[in-house]
């Protein structure tokens, strides 16, 4: 039985680099990427998982690809990266999520989502505090251009 996301890599033939107290999953390209993170979601996340979601043009394809197949089983999810504007403008990070379907998913299966469009920061804060404290299992989706932003 696979007890930790090293053995989990292992058992896919995962090389993973170690630089800086970090470790790197190189992968041959996004395809092999977001299929090997779906596995590992898939595998990793229950009800007892909060997953907090971020915006940007990489993480767009898979955010698709997890609305479309249906299999994501978390408790609930949260964004973390946001651009400022109002609910539904235009380069919403927000927006470009509920354009991949993956909100729909969430509302279909009863999965809560916390936005951060039109929240005051208090109720940012005491939501994401609360989903921090409340799951045993936290999952951030973090995106990474080619030009080097991180989200």
């Amino acid at each position: 039985m696979i007890k930790n996301i090293r053995e989990f890599f292992k058992l896919f033939n995962v090389r993973l680099v170690e630089k800086n107290h970090l470790t790197f999953v190189r992968v041959k390209n996004i395809d092999v990427g977001t299929d090997l993170l779906k596995k590992l979601l898939y595998f990793f996340t229950d009800k007892k998982t909060a997953l907090f979601l971020s915006g940007g043009k990489t993480p767009k394809n898979f955010y698709k690809s997890l609305a479309a197949e249906k299999k994501l089983k978390i408790g609930e999810a949260g964004i973390v990266d946001e651009r400022v504007g109002s609910a539904g403008y235009k380069n919403s990070n927000e927006k470009m999520i509920k354009d991949t379907g993956l909100l729909s998913f969430f509302k279909e299966n009863k999965i809560p989502f916390h936005s951060m469009l039109g929240l005051y920061p208090n109720d940012i804060d005491s939501s994401f505090a609360r989903l921090l404290s409340d799951f045993s299992k936290k999952i951030a989706i973090m995106g990474i251009g080619e030009d080097g932003h991180i989200a």
